[in-house]
């Protein structure tokens, strides 16, 4: 099992059997700066809802991540809320998107 975490080192620390039991944790992907700035933008300023959305192109190694899983299990549905405004939605979206179109199937 993948485990995202902003500080993959301390999280393996704190379980000292987790590569017995499975448990690789990665790193959490963060969000692209000018990405979260255009969202956040998009909710501002009404005229730039007209325009498509962006999509965030998710870097090389977390597509390397999905790509060896089975499934893709999100948990925390508030990712996918918009209490951390649109940018959170779209880019948990394209992590989702990713898995589909690797044949993963994706779960809430």
């Amino acid at each position: 099992m993948l485990v995202p975490s902003h500080d993959p080192l301390r999280d393996a620390g704190q379980w000292l059997g987790h590569e017995a039991a499975g448990v690789e944790f990665v790193l959490a992907p963060p969000f692209p700066r000018l990405f979260g700035k255009r969202c956040g933008a998009s909710q501002r300023f009404p005229i730039l809802q007209r325009l498509p959305q962006p999509r965030p192109i998710l870097p090389r190694w977390r597509l390397a991540d999905i790509r060896r899983s089975d499934v893709l299990l999100s948990t925390g549905g508030d990712n996918y809320s918009l209490d951390y405004g649109l940018a959170s939605l779209y880019f948990y979206a394209a992590i989702a998107d990713a898995a589909l179109a690797m044949g993963k199937p994706s779960l809430l």
